[in-house]
């Protein structure tokens, strides 16, 4: 045993017998390290009863993490219950205990770092393997190692009962992120982190528009970073429809330059305002969705508190590999994008086309059938919501009405009901507003 395995052995050992002596400290380990982090079974074996001890007992003494080994048929793996003993009885004090535990901490990073790059080199010899392939498993291992996401996923359930008891006390502090829509955002609770959320609709219908009316609501009324991912609208685009929203000028007036004296006071406000707005854009056409994933993995580690991310629109994303068919390729982006919001913990909308077949119906109103390529789009997505216009069908609508009532269709929600919403939407300043707004 070289110098370093015998540091390493000293660390370990304090640290399970300070967990022992003090079961106080098991959430400060458990946000730093799981039973990995030990270079031997034994230890490992050891940490993950101490663990299960505390779960169930909120005690971490020698005799109870021995018979919880006992019972698994594991106490003569770790050297039997004089081991246990052992260790708790070898530390004097516990006041080093997060000093061990950054040593521990440490050492498994540097594991893991050393296991990406001999598992990356096997993959890079693999010419099976594509290069956008290889670059966004080596992206995605390397930002959950700055994230420290290995270890969300296993946190002790009395850490937890708090916030879900505060929660059902105070309802609204556990909404996920707000659309800005009272109405959509009572029937859903607002947009869960981790979330695939769908907004779908016939080309012209206002997908686009409600998209980025989203984003700033979150961008600019809840001051949440927000990240929109344009296919097919450049990013000027993207901000004058801001500009109209926020100034309520005409978006046609905006683009030919028609504005008065007054009217320039109130873009010199909006543009204050948009100057310091959260929200990143990228427009760019003919992305992949490795790219998609690339890109958001850096603006979530610049932005830790990234409120929303929005992909406008998802058939116009290339997979990362040959997929064969074209709903195979919608397929393996959707998939690809739920994964995403899972991996960076925040809700993902993505805007979708729909196909011809509704308009068969007297009433021409969508349904989870009409998605095109609908399969892994109605499969994946947690919320699916249509956008449906009247006026969109009648040729007899009058061109000067310039707000129009829009309905958003909720036909699917995977964390509550379903319903029908109603908007108006302004054509002037393509923006859509509560019908209960004053």
């Amino acid at each position: 045993m070289n110098q370093n395995q015998e540091l390493q052995g000293v660390v370990e050992s304090y640290i399970l017998g300070a967990m022992m002596q003090e079961p106080s400290l098991v959430p400060t380990a458990t946000r730093k390290i799981d039973s990995l982090a030990f270079s031997t079974i034994s230890h490992q074996l050891i940490y993950d009863a101490i663990f299960q001890s505390y779960e169930e007992h909120a005690k971490t003494d020698p005799i109870i993490v021995a018979d919880l080994l006992q019972k698994t048929d594991q106490i003569k793996r770790i050297g039997g219950p004089v081991y246990l003993y052992d260790l708790n009885q070898g530390v004097v004090e516990t006041g080093n205990f997060e000093y061990y535990l950054e040593i521990l901490h440490e050492t498994w990073l540097r594991k893991k770092i050393s296991s990406i790059g001999d598992s990356m080199k096997v993959m890079s010899e693999d010419q099976e393997i594509a290069v956008d392939s290889l670059m966004d498993d080596l992206q995605a291992q390397i930002f959950n190692l700055n994230m420290d996401t290995a270890l969300n996923d296993r946190t002790l359930i009395s850490e937890n009962l708090g916030d879900v008891l505060q929660n059902i006390l105070n309802p609204h502090e556990g909404q996920g992120v707000k659309s800005g829509f009272h109405e959509l955002d009572t029937l859903t609770n607002g947009f869960e982190n981790g979330d695939l959320v769908i907004f779908a609709a016939r080309p012209s219908m206002g997908k686009s528009a409600l998209a980025t009316n989203i984003i700033h609501n979150v961008a600019i009324d809840q001051r949440k970073p927000a990240l929109i991912f344009s296919l097919e609208m450049p990013k000027s685009q993207i901000i004058m429809r801001l500009l109209s929203t926020e100034t309520r000028i005409s978006y046609t007036d905006l683009r030919r330059g028609r504005v008065n004296e007054d009217q320039w006071e109130l873009i010199i406000q909006a543009m204050t305002r948009l100057k310091y707005a959260p929200i990143h854009i990228v427009d760019r056409r003919g992305l992949k969705v490795s790219t998609i994933k690339s890109e958001a993995r850096k603006i979530k580690m610049e932005n830790p508190e990234l409120g929303l991310i929005v992909v406008d629109y998802v058939q116009l994303v290339y997979p990362s590999k040959d997929c064969g068919t074209r709903e195979q390729e919608v397929s393996e982006v959707v998939r690809s994008l739920k994964n995403l919001a899972g991996e960076l913990d925040v809700p993902v909308l993505i805007c979708s086309q729909v196909n011809r077949q509704h308009e068969r119906s007297e009433d021409k109103r969508p349904a989870l059938s009409s998605l095109r390529e609908s399969g892994e789009l109605e499969q994946t997505a947690d919320l699916i919501c249509f956008l449906y216009r009247e006026d969109y069908y009648d040729d007899d609508s009058i061109e000067e009405d310039m707000i129009t009532e829009c309905n958003l269709l909720i036909r699917k929600n995977r964390n509550g009901p379903t319903g029908e919403i109603s908007l108006n939407f302004n054509k002037e300043i393509i923006t859509f507003e509560s019908v209960f707004d004053d």
